[in-house]
């Protein structure tokens, strides 16, 4: 299912910074239709504008792609979105970055 919005670029209004990966403390775990595992601890990327809570970091293989892409997920979603040539595609089966939990 592709949705009708297209990415585009802005420049922050805002503090913002980039999450290093640290395999170590972080993980991808498999997850699906906006859920976040049990014991899971999912790293935030962004908030919606419409306050509709935390976005997180998501991967999901997509059809005639040999990667994964990357997107962003939250419960409102049920889901992922990806991005795809320019536009956002639902995954229902995804992965997320978590905390790994000691």
């Amino acid at each position: 299912m592709r949705f009708g919005c297209k990415w585009v670029e802005h420049n922050p209004t805002s503090d913002y910074f980039v999450v290093p990966f640290d395999d170590e403390r972080m993980e991808w775990v498999h997850t699906s239709h906006g859920r976040v595992p049990v014991g899971k601890k999912p790293v935030g990327g962004a908030h919606e504008s419409d306050s509709r809570g935390a976005l997180y970091h998501a991967l999901a293989k997509m059809p005639g792609h040999d990667d994964k892409m990357v997107g962003k997920a939250n419960a409102h979603i049920r889901g992922a979105l990806i991005l795809l040539d320019g536009a956002e595609v639902f995954a229902a089966e995804y992965e997320i970055l978590s905390v790994r939990l000691i």
